[in-house]
């Protein structure tokens, strides 16, 4: 990696957050108060907590990997039952990796304060998201699973090396105990098969069991994160979401929702991962 002393990290066009520091005006019965919201200090005493080295700049965090942090306000709704939903972006830039940056959203909910909604989100991104962006910064991911594609020189660039790193993946099963095992078989694929009533999950097979849908991701030579989201409803409702460094991805929603249609009925059930895409030597 080059030195990062001279660079600036800049805000994604798209990133729809706001600001970053703001307050909140509560009123009940009689009582009205105000809660002073920093989101900065916010994500800062959660990687804190979490172990991670960061140093602050105005409003941006850095960390020990030179990945540059800025949380932004999306929306924050408090309703009836006194639980307040927040929902923000983290805006991540790094020199080398990703210059041109990319952001992700976080929704949570807590009944305690402003903060503790905000916190939970910083927390969930920090667990997941935050690990695969970190070790794609190595030369070497080894918190988690990640392969190596290659693709032939096209007019617009030279033969590429891409590495595909798996952040950890969020998944919930209503019916846990009709789950099966999935393991990789070689790391370009997963054994998951729905046809034949397996369901295991392994980290790969969001994208793998949709990679037709990527492969204009895989094969372009920038700098790639991938959310991933697919849900079953109860009642059977499919949904699914996908960006690309923050951006939606119509062609990768649609690939998840069919893979979705692969899964057995066990009720409600969800999946949900980052993967970072990059170039490699």
């Amino acid at each position: 990696m080059t030195s990062e002393s001279t660079y600036t990290p800049q805000i994604s066009p798209g990133n729809p957050g706001q600001t970053s520091v703001f307050s909140i005006a509560f009123s009940r019965d009689d009582e009205s108060w105000s809660e002073h919201i920093d989101l900065t200090s916010l994500l800062e005493e959660v990687l804190t907590a979490e172990g991670q080295r960061v140093s602050r700049h105005g409003e941006w965090l850095q960390t020990a990997e030179d990945i540059w942090l800025l949380p932004r306000l999306l929306s924050w709704e408090l309703y009836p039952d006194g639980k307040g939903r927040s929902s923000t972006t983290i805006q991540v830039s790094h020199g080398t990796l990703a210059p041109a940056g990319c952001f992700e959203f976080q929704h949570a909910a807590s009944h305690a304060d402003a903060a503790d909604a905000f916190r939970s989100g910083f927390t969930q991104w920090a667990r997941t998201d935050a690990v695969a962006l970190r070790e794609s910064t190595s030369a070497a991911a080894s918190g988690c699973m990640s392969m190596t594609m290659d693709f032939p020189a096209k007019a617009d660039h030279p033969e590429l090396h891409r590495r595909l790193v798996f952040g950890p993946a969020s998944h919930y099963m209503a019916s846990p105990q009709a789950q099966t095992a999935c393991h990789a078989d070689d790391g370009n694929a997963c054994a998951d098969d729905g046809e034949s009533g397996e369901h295991g999950f392994c980290p790969c097979c969001l994208l793998t069991q949709s990679i037709e849908a990527f492969l204009p991701v895989l094969e372009s030579s920038g700098f790639a994160a991938i959310r991933l989201y697919a849900a079953r409803d109860d009642d059977g409702e499919i949904h699914a979401d996908c960006r690309v460094n923050g951006e939606d991805y119509a062609n990768g929603k649609t690939a998840l929702m069919d893979y979705v249609k692969t899964w057995p009925a066990m009720g409600f059930e969800f999946r949900k991962q980052l993967v970072v895409v990059h170039n490699v030597a």
